[in-house]
């Protein structure tokens, strides 16, 4: 059986309000009773009901995070620097998969309500808005990560998708490589779509076409050089028919 603060309160000798107090540093109790107090709640290694407490405060001190899957090389570190920033300002966090389907987002969802979180942070499946509705009814505090609505008004953090792609395409293209590949994601994630009044930003393709143009211009100008690849030449290697030598993939 779990210790209880009654427990606490009949090793020390005081009623459960004077444990109370003692356990909670409140400032109406003799020192003497404090003192046997904190003694026995270390004899019993006692630890504090989060729940109880969460009963008289209103607040569980815990995060609820949603990602697609946290084992991902780009959800693997977010998370965990999530993790970090909630701990050292006392949260907890509690993190669910949902494997990009809304029917599993829906019941991390349920579970974390449940828990009674203070806040969510999820990544939205965007098939449909069932998700965000559901925050949106509960009332609970939530930011979007990764992806976001243009026409949703909400907090939300995104990475800057052109200027990733640019430099991964500048990157790739100062190694030599000119057959690039990019493989986006599904056309209704945010983070996959170029710039339109639907997502509110541009994707990583708009930063390989603005690199491409780039790349020309700045190798042709560099001296030793001869005939520089045309920029429509290096523009359409992603649609060529023979298979890419490197390939620029959507994380996120």
């Amino acid at each position: 059986m779990p210790i209880t603060i009654r427990d606490v309160a009949r090793v020390a000798g005081v009623s459960v309000t004077a444990a109370h107090r003692a356990l909670n540093d409140k400032a109406e109790l003799k020192s003497d009773k404090r003192a046997r107090v904190l003694a026995a709640a270390r004899q019993l290694n006692y630890v504090p009901s989060a729940a109880a407490r969460a009963l008289v405060s209103g607040k569980t001190d815990t995060i609820g995070m949603v990602v697609t899957d946290s084992a991902s090389p780009v959800y693997a570190g977010i998370v965990r620097g999530v993790e970090e920033v909630a701990n050292a300002a006392g949260f907890g966090l509690l993190l669910c998969n949902s494997g990009d389907s809304q029917e599993r987002a829906i019941v991390c969802l349920e579970t974390l309500r449940a828990k009674q979180v203070d806040g969510v942070l999820i990544t939205p499946i965007q098939t449909d808005r069932r998700d965000i509705a559901r925050l949106l009814e509960s009332g609970v505090p939530f930011v979007l990560l990764m992806r976001h609505f243009a026409d949703v008004e909400s907090d939300y953090v995104i990475t800057d998708n052109e200027a990733g792609g640019y430099a991964a395409t500048s990157h790739l293209l100062d190694l030599g490589h000119r057959r690039i590949g990019h493989l986006a994601g599904p056309v209704f994630v945010s983070s996959a779509r170029g710039a339109s009044p639907d997502t509110g930003g541009r994707s990583p393709s708009a930063g390989f076409r603005s690199t491409t143009v780039s790349w020309r211009t700045r190798r042709s100008r560099s001296p030793g050089r001869t005939t520089p690849p045309s920029r429509s030449s290096i523009a359409r290697t992603g649609r060529r028919r023979s298979s890419p030598r490197t390939i620029c993939r959507r994380l996120g």
